[in-house]
């Protein structure tokens, strides 16, 4: 877990985050070449656009979900 929390953080340093995003978001990327800094800021726009609308539609349809924090959830999957 240590050499992976290492290895994140030269990815990042080294790249920027766009590169992180890019390969840790991958269904969010947009299907198109380019720089990849490109791509990372696009891929955040989308996934900064996609989220609150699918709250959206969620509260239109009034469909209640559970929401879990990630450390709760990390932890109930990890014990």
């Amino acid at each position: 877990m240590f050499k992976k929390n290492i290895s994140i953080k030269w990815l990042v340093l080294k790249n920027g985050i766009e590169k992180f995003v890019i390969e840790n978001f991958s269904i969010f990327v947009p299907s198109s070449a380019g720089n990849y800094k490109i791509l990372g800021y696009h891929t955040i726009v989308g996934i900064n656009i996609i989220f609150p609308l699918l709250a959206l539609v969620l509260r239109a349809l009034k469909i209640n979900l559970k929401v879990t924090e990630v450390k709760k959830f990390k932890n109930k999957f990890t014990s």
